[in-house]
């Protein structure tokens, strides 16, 4: 598997809530269909959340439309540089990775879990591989109920909010971490000579 600095998701620490402060959801990738950003506005409307998607795409205008017409606390931002995705994943409670396809490997499935974050993502592809009932919730791909269920869940329990978010990093550590999958790979090496 692709390996990942775990050391650069854990740094950040995300400032104490306040009281009454809306959970914020995460969305990071393209603005196109086929990564389910408009499956995910669709899926908040009428939740007390907060959603911030960072990413470019064909889909940019109609998204931010939707975010008017809907009147979602949504807001649209630019891609940013790959030294600031951990300062983001510090700053949500809950990452989304709504897929429409099937993702060969979806980094940011390890990086949310790295970073300490509970994931709601499609079951697809290598998502359903990565990501388990103990680590965030899958849900099949385009079901904007089930996304919506999934959101309202973890929104309302931020225990089980702290326990996926615990769980993902032990996942990491234990399989993606640098030194896991150097390991692995020697030992691929030296079995083969």
């Amino acid at each position: 598997p692709n390996a990942l600095d775990i050391e650069a998701f854990t740094r950040p620490i995300k400032n104490e809530p306040k009281k009454n402060e809306k959970v914020k959801l995460l969305y990071l990738g393209s603005l196109i269909h086929s990564k389910g950003p408009q499956i995910l506005l669709e899926a908040i409307r009428g939740l007390d959340v907060e959603c911030r998607l960072y990413g470019e795409g064909i889909l940019k205008e109609e998204l931010q439309q939707a975010i008017q017409k809907y009147q979602l606390d949504a807001q649209i931002y630019p891609q940013v540089q790959y030294a600031e995705v951990p300062s983001l994943y510090a700053q949500a409670d809950i990452v989304v990775f709504p897929s429409l396809w099937p993702e060969p490997f979806g980094r940011i499935a390890i990086e949310s879990m790295a970073a300490g974050k509970p994931i709601i993502g499609a079951a697809i592809g290598a998502i359903k591989e990565m990501v388990t009932s103990g680590t965030g919730i899958l849900t099949d791909p385009g079901d904007v109920q089930q996304l919506r269920e999934a959101i309202e869940l973890l929104m309302h329990n931020e225990k089980l909010r702290q326990e996926m978010g615990k769980n993902g990093r032990k996942a990491v550590k234990e399989s993606y971490a640098e030194e896991k999958v150097i390991e692995k790979l020697i030992g691929v090496y030296v079995e083969r000579s």
